[in-house]
């Protein structure tokens, strides 16, 4: 089994200082110095910090802050590998980037050299991509403290490295990546275009990109998400967990009812479509995120909402704007999907 220390010793020739884009000199299991000998970033737990305070404005400090609170809480640790969880997200994954099933993805993945899981949390999706092919060599990546838990989680997967860097400063040669994942992140940048377009500079040519965003919601829903973050964007770690919670107790009410019923008409204009309806599902998508998952429990339950009141940063777009950037960056759309959620898309460079 290697450490991450003697991880990032093999791979170190992979890196690339993300001020300078210099290749970096190992000399201690300390620091990292790039060949001009200008910039310098500390290595701790095995893990290079390629992080530096100037890269990140106002809003991106504090959305850090917040995913680095939530992603170090012990009930999120094995967030993506617990059997609720990991069926839920390996599924929907499949579902949204337009693979049939696992068999049809890990043949894809055999096929991709050099991966990134770009803001992998804990890292579950870098695990599956790793486990799929150990051939490859997946760059698991994340600018918040969810990077110590990767790297502890998956210290014995040898093709698996972690790096805690800005994906908007990514510490990679251009044109480089076969594959590169980042999946409900680029939303919760200061500047998600500019995001897609690092992003897209890291894929070598024929490289494939499949991303998520925020997707508008029905517009009460939007005017309640608008009123309330406005001011749970400004509460501390503490008050914004309390309303998380008291947020989720009404979702689970809700959810507990099962209560179903008919909407007769269509009513363009609040975006309801006819149809039937669970009332704890129908409340969430058209007026008020109040997430409640029976198999998930209550604290999952209770950081997916936090994940969504207290982060700074969280873009929401219309189909044909993600259409527009990927018309922009003169990419080949492969796959495009959008359901209530988000909007997914799989291109090619």
């Amino acid at each position: 089994m290697k450490t991450n220390k003697v991880k990032l010793e093999k791979y170190l020739k992979y890196l690339r200082c993300p001020v300078c884009s210099k290749k970096f000199q190992f000399k201690n299991s300390k620091t990292l110095t790039c060949v001009s000998k200008k910039h310098s970033f500390s290595i701790d737990k095995g893990i290079p910090r390629l992080v530096s305070g100037e890269f990140l404005d106002k809003p991106q400090k504090e959305t850090e802050k917040s995913f680095s609170y939530k992603w170090i809480h012990r009930s999120l640790k094995n967030y993506g590998l617990d059997n609720a969880t990991k069926r839920f997200q390996h599924k929907w994954y499949l579902k949204r980037y337009g693979w049939k099933n696992e068999m049809v993805f890990g043949k894809f993945i055999k096929k991709q050299n050099f991966i990134l899981d770009a803001g992998c949390g804990t890292g579950w999706a870098a695990k599956w991509f790793a486990e799929k092919n150990h051939q490859s060599i997946v760059f698991a990546l994340d600018l918040s403290k969810s990077i110590d838990v990767t790297a502890e989680n998956f210290k014995s997967l040898n093709n698996l490295v972690s790096v805690q860097a800005d994906i908007n400063h990514l510490p990679f040669p251009k044109n480089f990546f076969d594959f590169i994942s980042c999946d409900q992140v680029i939303h919760h940048t200061s500047d998600p275009f500019s995001t897609f377009q690092q992003l897209i500079s890291r894929l070598r040519k024929g490289g494939i990109l499949a991303t998520y965003v925020y997707k508008r919601k029905a517009p009460l829903r939007e005017l309640a998400d608008t009123f309330i973050r406005e001011k749970t964007t400004k509460m501390n770690f503490k008050d914004c967990y309390h309303f998380s919670r008291a947020i989720t107790l009404l979702g689970r009410s809700l959810s507990q009812l099962n209560i179903k019923f008919n909407v007769p008409e269509d009513i363009p204009l609040l975006k309801i479509k006819k149809g039937r309806y669970d009332l704890q599902r129908f409340t969430y998508w058209h007026f008020l995120k109040c997430f409640w998952n029976e198999n998930w429990g209550l604290e999952k339950s209770i950081l997916t909402n936090f994940d969504w009141y207290h982060p700074k940063n969280a873009y929401r777009y219309e189909p044909e704007e993600i259409k527009q950037w990927v018309k922009k960056a003169k990419l080949k759309m492969r796959y495009f999907y959008v359901d209530e959620a988000g909007i997914s898309i799989k291109v090619v460079k």
